[in-house]
């Protein structure tokens, strides 16, 4: 995994950008950003899940 505060610019880029896109003509790329925004903090969620023994995470194996 990425260190918390890599994470955390990328997190501010991505946001930043997607603010940027509310405020000018092309409003859907405010959208986007947001869309990013989202799946990067799925991912990281995901990502600090703990594991099972099989490496999956916890959430969707099949013991619980």
């Amino acid at each position: 995994g990425r260190p918390l505060s890599d994470i955390a610019s990328i997190f501010h880029h991505e946001g930043h950008e997607g603010h940027e896109g509310h405020e000018g003509e092309e409003g859907e790329e405010g959208e986007e950003g947001e869309t990013s925004l989202f799946v990067l903090f799925v991912l990281f969620v995901v990502n600090s899940m703990p594991t099972s023994p099989d490496g999956g995470p916890k959430v969707f194996s099949p013991l619980g």
